[in-house]
Parts: C-alpha cells; structure tokens; sequence
C-alpha cells in the first residue's frame, strides 16, 4: 500500500463514516451509535429464536457434522495449537535474525506459509457458520444496523431504490482496516504527529473513547502500544519496530522474559527455607496435570533438558539407581575433583 492510499485510508478513518460510491450514486454509512448497538441484540434475539423454532442447526450440530464429513475435528484444533507455537518460535526467529536480509526473507517466507495455513484451517472450521442460528442472527443484525446507518449526501435515510442493503452491507465489512494497515499508519505521519500532538484521545477526535469507531479506537490501541516500545528500556531498533514480524518476535521474547521471572518469583517464594533453597535439587508435589506444568516451568532450560535425559533413560531401562544419571555421575566426578584439589594444596 503507497502513501496516498495509506492517508486515504486515514482519512476516511477520522472521519468516521464510509464513502461509497458506485455508478455515480454515493451514500455514506456511519458508524452504529451506542443506543443502535444496544438495539441491535434484541434483532439478533428475535432472529435466532425464529431460526430455531425453523429448525436451523445450533453450534453442536455443526460440530458434529463436520466431525462426521472429515472437516473438522480436535485433531485440528490441537494441530492450530501447535502452529500458533510454530509461529511464535518463527517471529522470535525473525527478530534474531533482523539483521540478516537473506535469512530473515527465509523466515518470512515460513511465516507467511504458516499464517495462511492457519487462515485456511479457520476457513474450514467455520464453513458452516452460516447455517447455524447464530450465523443467521448475526446477519440479521448486521442487516438491520447497515439499514439504519445508511445515509444521501444532504444527510437524508436512503430508501434502498438503487444499492440493496446486501450489497451495502458486503461493501463496508470488505473496508474494515485489517491490523497490518494499522500498524503501518500507526508508526508513520500525518497520524503519528496528529497522536503525539494530542495529550489524550479527545484531543485526536474530540469525543469520549466510547463513542469512538471501532476503526478509531484500534488506531489508538495500536498507537499506544509502539508508545510503549518506544518507552521500553530494551526498545528495539527502528529496523525492528518498522518490521511487524520482527516486533511481535520482539514481544514474545519480552513476553517470555517476563513469564520467567514471574515463575521464578513464585518459586522462591513458595521455597522460603534457605535451607531448602540452597539445595540441589528440590521437589514439589502437584496436585494435577495442570499444577505439575507449572512447577515444571520453573525450571530453566538447562534443568528441563536434564530431567528429559533422566526420563529417556527410565524409559529405556526401566529401573535406574541415582547414580545412573549422567548429571549426578559428573556432579561426583566434580565434587572428587575438588576433594583431590583440596587435598593437594593442603599437602603444600
């Protein structure tokens, strides 16, 4: 996207409303106001209800047929699972590797294979959507709120002689402003001057941030959020916050970096004898599955890959001794080390 259509794209954000134009006609569709929102659900309530007194499948129906055609099922759901920590790890990947122009390209390339894998796995899951009481209530709303923010030029309703109120209603879903597009006009000006200008959000647009359009509230979301990398003691390079597959990789670390030393915390605190802190090893009973993960996650990454080394060789022999164990082997073979070192100074 170019610069002119990056401020088109603003503008028509500020604004506040959508322009559309077709065949010479336009009509503006505005924002839904709070008391049309709140209006809207009872729409909703009334269509869904007709919808299953008609008969139409509700969510677990589909659920169950598309388990029953192969479409979909918790296989899927793990295997999203586990490409959204694919994912993660590649964008980390990506910020380590920023300064890299062939081996980042490498890595993008993964990134957008992943990400479009996932975009299609989310196709399939909801390809029903539509035929459930809630897919035809929700279009029913839609419906309605298009109808009753669709306006002339002069400011008059329009009456619905020329656009119908589908066509309406497809043409400012495929407006909306996607996160890429906020992010490139978040960090770039007019609007990032426009937003470091004004001190709050009623000096940007004038109004309270609850009768903000949702396009304008995302832009402030967004906005505040390279505020606070810029504002971070480890903010990162330009190149990195230009880069929005580097910065989330960039997040993530900073994520994790945090998560660690919260769990870490957490350790010390519930290990307050210094006795037992100073220890080698020490053990905690859990309670369940979820409980053992979290005392698992306490441990550093050298100390995971030890008790793994510990499990393959359980695994494999099926009974072992302390003394087994490749760490507790080269922990005596230190300590003995130190013994004769010990000893031969004392010697001198």
């Amino acid at each position: 996207m170019n610069d002119t259509q990056l401020q088109k794209c603003l503008y028509t954000i500020l604004q506040g409303r959508l322009r559309l134009l077709r065949s010479g006609l336009v009509v503006y569709i505005d924002e839904p106001s709070r008391e049309l929102f709140h209006e809207s659900f009872e729409i909703y309530d009334q269509a869904y209800e007709k919808a299953y007194l008609n008969g139409v499948y509700v969510d677990d129906e589909v659920k169950l047929i598309l388990l029953e055609q192969d479409i979909w099922s918790p296989l899927n759901d793990r295997k999203v699972e586990q490409l959204k920590k694919d994912l993660e790890n590649e964008k980390v990947s990506a910020f380590d590797n920023h300064y890299k122009g062939r081996e980042l390209n490498f890595i993008k390339r993964r990134i957008r294979f992943m990400e479009e894998e996932m975009g299609d796995m989310f196709a399939a899951k909801t390809s029903m959507d539509h035929l459930t009481c809630n897919g035809v209530a929700e279009h029913a709303r839609w419906h309605w709120l298009i109808s009753k923010t669709t306006f002339n030029p002069d400011g008059s309703p329009y009456e619905w002689d020329k656009y119908s109120v589908g066509s309406v209603m497809t043409a400012y879903k495929s407006e909306s402003v996607g996160h890429e597009i906020l992010r490139m006009l978040a960090r770039k000006d007019p609007w990032r001057s426009m937003w470091l200008m004004g001190k709050k959000i009623t000096d940007v647009f004038g109004k309270a941030a609850v009768d903000l359009t949702k396009d304008q509230l995302a832009l402030c979301s967004v906005s505040s959020m390279y505020d606070n990398v810029y504002e971070n003691p480890e903010c990162p390079s330009d190149k990195v916050i230009e880069d929005d597959d580097c910065l989330d990789g960039w997040f993530i670390v900073q994520r994790r970096k945090h998560k660690a030393d919260k769990k870490s915390a957490e350790a010390d605190q519930m290990i307050k004898n210094p006795k037992i802190r100073d220890a080698g090893e020490v053990f905690l009973v859990a309670k369940d599955k979820e409980d053992a993960d979290n005392i698992y996650s306490m441990n550093n990454p050298l100390i995971r890959s030890t008790v793994k080394r510990r499990s393959d060789l359980i695994k494999d022999r099926g009974r072992v001794k302390d003394t087994d164990f490749a760490d507790v082997q080269q922990g005596l073979q230190l300590q003995q080390n130190k013994q004769f070192v010990d000893k031969m100074r004392g010697g001198r």
